[in-house]
């Protein structure tokens, strides 16, 4: 009796995903991201306490340097405004003291001139972004775009069992940037 050709099984991942079906869904993410936020953005994933499991950053390389080395973090309003609300705000909203106002005002010096805040709650984890462009304000119809997205790699990052093994590096390869 002839047997029917085989097909190979999918590849999957420790937890059974298939790896194929995950790449092509953050692919389809972060290429509306990458379209859409043309300054970059920076993603942080299942947030436990102040840490991020998963963190991505697409913007300029020299400011992400700047802001590691002088610890901005701690006052920038997209961050403050992303642990404490799940409702999208674009950066000219956000409410800021001096030292917000100082951190985006150095942000916009490489190109990260006008951006959208938020964080998002689901599945019993707390993922934030922010996304920038160097031209105008996104509109409503683009942030709701970008959200969609972002809540999508939320799930997908937030699999039974913690994300897949090497999500980072898929994260990052398939945003195009280094992180």
């Amino acid at each position: 009796m002839e047997q029917a050709p085989s097909q190979a099984a999918p590849r999957l991942d420790s937890e059974g995903y298939s790896v194929k079906k995950l790449e092509a869904r953050v692919k389809a993410c972060l290429a509306e991201m990458n379209s859409l936020a043309t300054a970059g953005y920076a993603l942080g994933f299942h947030v436990r306490y102040s840490t991020p499991r998963l963190l991505l950053r697409t913007y300029d390389a020299r400011w992400t340097e700047v802001y590691s080395r002088e610890g901005l973090v701690m006052q920038d309003p997209v961050v403050a405004w992303s642990f404490a609300n799940t409702t999208p705000c674009r950066w000219s909203d956000l409410p800021c003291d001096a030292a917000g106002e100082h951190v985006l005002h150095r942000a916009s010096r490489f190109g990260l001139c006008h951006g959208v805040a938020s964080g998002y709650e689901a599945g019993g984890s707390r993922s934030v972004c922010g996304f920038a462009r160097s031209d105008r304000e996104f509109t409503i119809s683009e942030i709701a775009r970008l959200m969609s997205s972002f809540k999508d790699l939320h799930e997908i990052t937030n699999l039974e069992g913690g994300a897949p093994e090497g999500m980072q590096a898929l994260l990052v390869r398939c945003a195009g940037k280094t992180s």
